[in-house]
This record gives C-alpha cells, structure tokens and sequence, in this order.
C-alpha cells in the first residue's frame, strides 16, 4: 500500500510541481510516524482548500477519516484516490481523536477555537515558516508585481514562527507534545510558482506542456532531495532556515 501511495502522489506531477510532489510524500511518511506514536482512532482535517485532502491518505487502511471544507462539493467532485474519506462541510458536531489542518491557522487565528472544540485528544497545525530562505523572493514577487498576496505566506508573522506557534498554542490552552521543522527540499519556499511570475510578465504566456516522466524517476528525484530531511544533524542545523513549514502537535487541557 506504501508503494501504492506514493506512485499515486507520483501521478500528480502534471498538475502540480516538485515541491508540491515532495511536499505530500513528507507529509505522507510523517503521517505514518504519528499512526504509531501517537494513538487515535479518527481525525478530521478542518479545512482542506490547499491539500484538497489528499494528505489524509496514509490513514485510510487503519483510521476513521473525514475531511471538511467549505467548497467539500467542489473537493469531492474532484477527489482521484480509490480510497475515501467522509466528505463534510464545516457545520458539525462531532467528535474525533485529531483535529488538524494545513497552512490555515495564520490567516485565521480563530479557527483553532473550533478545532478546540471537535477534538477530544490532540490538535494539530501546520503553518508556511517565515524564516525559510525563499521569503524575501515571496516578498520581492509581490513587490514587483504590485499584487496583494493570495498564497498562504500570508496572515500572522508570529504564527508563521515556531516561537509564535507554541505561545499560541498555550495561550489557547493546548499542552504541547511535539512540534518542529517539516518539508525540508533543497528549493527555497518562494510562495509563488515561476509561470505566475512569466504570466505576469507576458499576458499572452501559457505554460509548456509537462513531459511525463517515469513514476520510478519522480520518485528516486524526490529520494535524494529529501537529504535534508532525512539527516539528524543537518535536520537540527538547517531546518529553521530550510524547511517549509512549522509544525504543532497538542493536546486538550481537559478541566479537572
């Protein structure tokens, strides 16, 4: 099934970029580590505009998942895996072991009063890390381009910081079990994809058509990018300026 997952994320280097590609194998494989870590029995992904839910895919065979978002409909239609979810708008009631979501949390701080209120164990937040090499480009590009930002290197700067991330967290109640560095590729987060940048550039730009390379390449590309990733040392050395995003696991802090 791992293989199979992975060939799958694989597939979708037509429709998004390498470090998207990257992006969801990480997620995938740090997914897993918390199957066995950390026990759950349900999650629900509360808001997936940016990972259309498919990085909830390494806990179908094991776990009860749901994922919800106001464009669910939207979401659905467009779902590819074999395996699903249950698909649910943002109003409900229930319960469930881990409440988690993507890149969302700095521009609404809020929403972690709902996630609050759905879990009954752990919350868990990833949010775009300010101090990664590519945020003067994201802001250059938008400075150049005079373009208010639509990406998710927008919002809170204190949420996009591991500091900002875990005195929020405590703030709000949450006592912290793990947090750290995740999506460490060797490409800075710009934020922005290079055909935006030549669309702008030349309204009449269309992008070239992407050759379509062996699942067996993608993958063994995506092997030796992840060099970062998969080295202690480098991981502790580099992550606060190399990685992508932040993460943060807590738990409720349940009345006595």
């Amino acid at each position: 099934m791992e293989t199979n997952i992975e060939n799958f994320i694989c597939s979708l280097i037509n429709e998004e970029g390498i470090g998207s590609i990257y992006e969801r194998i990480v997620l995938k494989r740090f997914f897993e580590k918390s199957i066995i870590n950390y026990e759950f029995q349900s999650l629900l992904e509360y808001g997936c505009k940016i990972t259309k839910g498919y990085d909830n895919i390494a806990f179908f065979e094991k776990k009860s998942v749901t994922i919800s978002d106001q464009n669910i409909d939207e979401i659905k239609k467009r779902w590819r895996f074999p395996s699903q979810p249950v698909f649910s708008d943002l109003n409900f009631t229930k319960k469930y072991d881990l409440v988690w979501n993507f890149a969302l949390i700095q521009q609404n701080p809020d929403l972690i009063l709902k996630m609050k209120d759905l879990s009954q164990k752990y919350v868990l937040v990833f949010t775009p890390n300010i101090y990664n090499v590519g945020t003067p480009f994201h802001w250059g590009y938008h400075f150049l381009t005079r373009t208010p930002c639509h990406h998710a290197e927008q919002g809170s700067i204190s949420l996009r910081t591991l500091s900002g991330l875990k005195r929020f967290f405590t703030e709000n109640g949450l006592t912290i079990v793990d947090c750290g560095y995740v999506d460490m590729p060797p490409i800075p987060d710009i934020g922005f994809s290079i055909n935006e940048l030549k669309k702008f550039l030349n309204n009449n730009f269309k992008p070239p058509e992407k050759p379509k390379l062996p699942l067996e390449m993608i993958r063994a590309k995506i092997e030796k990018m992840m060099f970062v990733e998969n080295n202690p040392f480098l991981n502790k050395v580099l992550g606060p300026v190399a990685a992508h995003h932040n993460f943060i696991l807590g738990t409720i802090n349940k009345p006595e």
